[in-house]
């Protein structure tokens, strides 16, 4: 199901859903933005059941939970509770451009390590408890204020997210890779690597073909994955073959059995294994709990 682009039209924008003793159910679309978005919700009474998709990645919305989209990463959400009368339940959303953020970090060094965050939102990210705490804090605190005060406000919840060392990615494989503080001829053989790993996943793939494909030893093709993918070779690869097996589960009918042979799984029992593994769920209720959420 190919998302629709949902056009925010600002350099920054915060927005602010909140409902408070009304019961309630929301479903927003399979879609995506040219913008950041960070999204946290507040829901200190536990009413709030909501189901959220991003890329290949199922995972439940509650009290305090906190992620960020990078530009192009599709999502969706359905969401009901049912409330008493003094019960709030509400989503704070800060969308941001990537030209401005940009801009912002060139002006100001010393939020640079802001930079990492971004890099690693092309996968989504889920932010700690004792992050997703803060900012929910911070984020409810601007509603009632001037657009400067917002925006200092803005810099402070960015420099919590980077300080966060327990966030982590939501996605099996990045939608946009960012290349940040890459040379051309590094961004290229990433592209190279990306697009080797992309034609040949249903196959065999050792490092030593990615040495032959580069004219690298394997000491550098394994600092590329590190220092740009943000993960080891193994795990790109493994992350990879699920995302398309994903792909697979949610568009074909195609049997499970042959969806793992076609995606470089050796046998249907390790792809299980794996799947099971890294989604938490098996792949036949992946493919039900998917169909289930987009037939709504």
């Amino acid at each position: 199901m190919r998302p629709y682009i949902e056009k925010i039209s600002h350099r920054w924008l915060t927005k602010h859903f909140i409902n408070i003793g009304k019961s309630y159910d929301v479903f927003a679309g399979w879609h995506y933005h040219s913008e950041f978005e960070l999204v946290v919700c507040y829901d200190p009474h536990g009413v709030l059941n909501s189901t959220a998709m991003v890329g290949d990645r199922c995972y439940n919305q509650c009290h305090n939970s906190l992620v960020l989209y990078g530009p192009g990463v599709p999502h969706m959400v359905t969401s009901s509770a049912v409330c008493e009368p003094h019960m709030e339940v509400s989503s704070h959303i800060f969308w941001f451009a990537p030209e401005w953020i940009e801009q912002l970090l060139d002006l100001e060094p010393s939020l640079s390590p802001v930079r990492q965050v971004l890099s690693e939102a092309s996968r989504g990210i889920q932010f700690s408890k004792q992050c997703a705490e803060r900012v929910s804090s911070l984020m409810r605190n601007t509603i009632n204020l001037s657009t400067a005060k917002q925006f200092s406000v803005i810099v402070e919840i960015l420099m919590t997210l980077a300080e966060d060392n327990y966030r982590k990615p939501l996605t099996s494989s990045s939608y946009s890779y960012c290349l940040q503080e890459a040379s051309s001829q590094q961004q290229d053989k990433v592209k190279r690597v990306l697009r080797y790993i992309e034609k040949h996943y249903a196959e065999p793939i050792r490092v030593a073909d990615l040495c032959k494909e580069l004219h690298m030893s394997e000491s550098s093709v394994y600092r590329l994955f590190e220092r740009h993918l943000l993960e080891s070779f193994a795990d790109h690869l493994k992350h990879y073959r699920i995302g398309k097996a994903c792909e697979r589960l949610i568009n074909t009918n195609q049997p499970i059995s042959y969806i793992a042979e076609n995606t470089g799984f050796n046998n249907q029992s390790n792809f299980n294994r794996q799947f099971k593994q890294n989604k938490k769920m098996t792949p036949s209720a992946f493919r039900n709990l998917y169909r289930h959420q987009l037939s709504k």
